[in-house]
């Protein structure tokens, strides 16, 4: 059994190499081989990866936020080597959706189980990932999030930044296509789930699955903003869907684009800012650990 460990060693700030470590000490201890590597620059982690997969490692394991593990993901798409979890970053929503180790003792009997599952992939412009892909105020926050002082919240800071942006923020007008029809108009924000989760816990798409082959969206339609603060938390235990203003749907394929100039990220990264086509690649991607 081939092992690669490949740990981001600013999340976490600092706290995922030392897991990282401890993860290889318990799965040395059982006679395995492994080889631990350190990304050094954003891109660094799918490089890593994809070299591990060529050189025929049975399993990569993941040791960083949602972000590393976009760029592990990336690397490991469409191989045979499985990638397994120990999540150490800010929000770890791929983790928290799927029920994923936040443990290295967790994490080492992950690769160590000798089984894995496929699982779905999204792309959003071409480029791949794990847990939702969003247009409009979400994505407006996460950019705030990730390049300003909200990130002193750690867990929180999505939510933070977005009572602090939402009462100014306006509506873009967006059209959106997919396999339930059209719809064009004044949007707060448009999303699409592979998982559950994102933005530290945010369930804006509670029932989608990244075993069917289908993305869940959420279009959020413009609202006054008092009552917009009111659905906020609702996003949090994933009861918003009740609400007029919310349409839940599913889709294979969701195509966006406004006049606008609004952001669309996924995975806590920017992925363009006018148009976005949005598709998911069922069992694209194989996750060790986790049982058929």
């Amino acid at each position: 059994m081939s092992i690669v460990v490949i740990a981001n060693p600013v999340a976490g700030r600092g706290r995922a190499v030392a897991a990282a470590r401890a993860a290889v000490t318990l799965i040395e201890k059982q006679g395995v081989e492994v080889v631990l590597q350190e990304t050094t620059a954003p891109g660094h982690g799918r490089e890593l990866a994809r070299a591990a997969a060529r050189a025929g490692a049975d399993c990569v394991l993941a040791v960083g936020g949602d972000g590393t593990l976009n760029e592990i993901a990336g690397g490991l798409a469409h191989t045979a080597c499985a990638m397994a979890v120990l999540a150490a970053g800010r929000g770890n929503d791929f983790a928290g959706a799927l029920g994923l180790p936040h443990d290295p003792a967790s994490a080492a009997a992950a690769v160590l189980s000798g089984y894995s599952t496929a699982t779905d992939l999204g792309v959003i412009n071409g480029q791949l990932f794990l847990t939702v892909a969003a247009a409009g105020f979400d994505a407006a926050v996460a950019r705030r999030v990730h390049d300003g002082w909200f990130r002193m919240f750690g867990g929180q800071a999505y939510l933070a930044c977005a009572l602090w942006m939402l009462p100014s923020w306006p509506a873009p007008r967006l059209r959106i296509r997919g396999d339930f029809g059209e719809r064009e108009g004044p949007y707060l924000l448009a999303a699409a789930g592979n998982t559950t989760r994102y933005g530290g816990g945010i369930r804006m798409t509670p029932r989608a699955s990244p075993h069917d082959g289908l993305l869940d969206c959420c279009f959020i339609r413009d609202l006054w903003r008092g009552r917009a603060l009111a659905l906020l938390p609702q996003t949090y235990s994933g009861s918003h869907g009740s609400n007029a203003e919310v349409e839940m749907v599913q889709t294979r394929r969701l195509e966006i684009e406004t006049d606008d100039g609004i952001f669309m990220t996924a995975d806590g990264e920017l992925m363009g800012e006018s148009r976005a086509v949005i598709e998911v690649v069922p069992g694209a991607l194989l996750i060790q650990g986790r049982g058929p």
